[in-house]
């Protein structure tokens, strides 16, 4: 389990797809709603469902076209901020100066439309980079 995640745990926040749901004991034995709570029909499982999932796929096509929007280099810097890299250290790697990582870290959190590194790495913590190919 990463670092990130079991600090996710210890704070018990839950990701996107943790999300857990269950009814109060005195929810389940009462015959009473409250009038401001819509009722949950059965019959109406299914299209949440469905109006569920496709709101998660166009959040998906969202992310994408955001992700091939970035230059390569973008890119590359994108990856190093998913894995925590610092200023310095993506610098290093990718042999510019801090103020060009910190130039392309702006135009990264420009286009994902997000205001920290943290937030890029929560938007695309479903982003698999374990085979990037970096191709330095």
């Amino acid at each position: 389990m990463s670092l990130w995640r079991r600090l996710l745990d210890a704070l018990s926040f839950l990701l996107p797809g943790d999300r857990m749901f269950s009814l109060d004991d005195e929810w389940v034995d009462s015959p009473y709603t409250p009038h401001d709570q819509p009722v949950l029909l059965e019959e109406n499982v299914p299209a949440d469902l469905l109006e569920l999932a496709y709101q998660r796929r166009r959040f998906v096509e969202d992310l994408l076209r955001r992700w091939h929007g970035l230059s390569l280099r973008e890119q590359q810097v994108a990856v190093m901020i998913c894995y925590n890299y610092s200023t310095g250290e993506m610098a290093a790697q990718l042999v510019v100066s801090t103020n060009t990582i910190k130039s392309h870290v702006r135009a990264v959190l420009r286009k994902f439309d997000v205001h920290s590194r943290s937030e890029l790495r929560l938007l695309l913590s479903d982003f698999n980079f374990d085979n990037w190919n970096n191709p330095l």
